[in-house]
């Protein structure tokens, strides 16, 4: 199951990912990234059969995924695509996502 997380920065920045696996992604999974192209904060497909995971809106493999130490949790701080400071934290705000 995917759960919805919320991206919040100390800089005001703000933006929803989906993190985990779905029924019908059999082997994948949804992963933020950060996007080294469009500079975007996004949810890219990882897992079984995908050679390069790309970014979810411009297509491009030049990404950076934000790794969590314990399986699907994002703990600690992260990198804001928006300031570029390492503030940006992952927050579980829907529960399972059933897909």
């Amino acid at each position: 199951m995917a759960s919805l997380y919320k991206a919040s920065c100390k800089c005001g920045y703000e933006n929803q990912v989906l993190i985990g696996g779905t029924r019908m992604m059999a082997g994948k999974c949804f992963w933020p990234a950060l996007c080294g192209e469009c500079g975007k904060l996004g949810s890219c497909v990882q897992g079984i059969e995908v050679d390069v995971p790309v970014c979810g809106r411009c297509k491009s493999p030049n990404i950076v995924l934000y790794r969590g130490e314990t399986g699907f949790k994002l703990e600690g701080l992260h990198l804001c695509p928006q300031c570029k400071e390492l503030s940006l934290r992952f927050e579980d705000t829907s529960g399972d996502v059933f897909c």
